[in-house]
């Protein structure tokens, strides 16, 4: 949708693109080139909790003017990070993925550690979200994901064994917990926020997992700079945009 600006000369146009998993001075860089060259339509990037806002702006007479210059940018730029836009619109990524998965019958569960409910909550917000949301755990501590989540103490405790924040464990997470609600994707996160280290491991250090029926399980490990808070939202930012990518891959399998 095209925002409508009116000023004393040409109305100006505008339309957001939206983009997760990439920071604003990396997008910036693939960039570079058209924001160095840009007259009309204009180019101005914005970065906010975890997401890169591109806003592309025009002079036109009239609204079919605009949306083909609009347009024709907007591929160039969608061109230079397809892997990373996730919408031609002003919409957070739980909407996009809320509205994909309920359009298709599909269910999701989440465990949570490190973000405390932040995914869950996120995606909780979007109107709809209870035809694709079954539910979520939040499984702060070890003797949690024990009993609720099925994770076995060995991998959680004891000596030479991975720990709650470990690829291994945010595996099963996301595995166990799509098992005990019978949902189609799993999706799980557990790291150290901070302020202090856990289990000798380092502040920032975060492990997601999705898990889907009948496929194989993604573990993605991620460094994440910042505060306690920070930390902890791009956390559940970056397992909504892989959630997001799984989805994608999803569906060109269905084509």
């Amino acid at each position: 949708m095209l925002q409508h600006v009116l000023t004393h000369e040409l109305p100006i146009y505008s339309k957001m693109l939206k983009f997760a998993g990439i920071g604003e001075s990396a997008l910036d860089e693939r960039l570079e080139d058209l924001i160095t060259a840009q007259t009309d339509p204009t180019i101005a990037l914005y970065a906010k909790d975890g997401e890169v806002t591109v806003r592309i702006s025009t002079k036109a007479a009239g609204e079919a003017e605009a949306m083909a210059r609009l347009e024709e940018l907007e591929e160039r730029i969608r061109e230079r990070g397809p892997e990373f836009m996730y919408a031609s619109e002003d919409v957070p990524i739980e909407k996009v993925i809320v509205d994909f998965m309920a359009d298709r019958g599909w269910t999701l569960s989440a465990a949570e550690s490190c973000t405390g409910g932040l995914v869950a909550e996120s995606l909780t917000s979007i109107p709809g979200s209870a035809s694709m949301f079954l539910g979520g755990i939040i499984c702060y501590t070890n003797q949690i994901k024990e009993k609720l989540v099925h994770i076995p103490h060995g991998l959680l405790e004891g000596e030479d064994v991975p720990g709650a924040v470990s690829g291994e464990v945010a595996e099963a997470l996301a595995e166990n917990v799509r098992m005990v609600m019978d949902s189609d994707f799993g999706i799980s996160v557990t790291g150290v926020a901070g302020p202090g280290y856990a289990e000798r491991k380092p502040v920032g250090l975060v492990y997601i997992g999705l898990a889907q029926r009948g496929k194989a399980t993604e573990v993605h490990e991620l460094h994440l700079q910042g505060n306690r808070e920070t930390i902890r939202l791009r956390a559940a930012k970056a397992l909504l945009y892989r959630l997001w990518q799984r989805l994608m891959s999803s569906k060109e399998e269905e084509q």
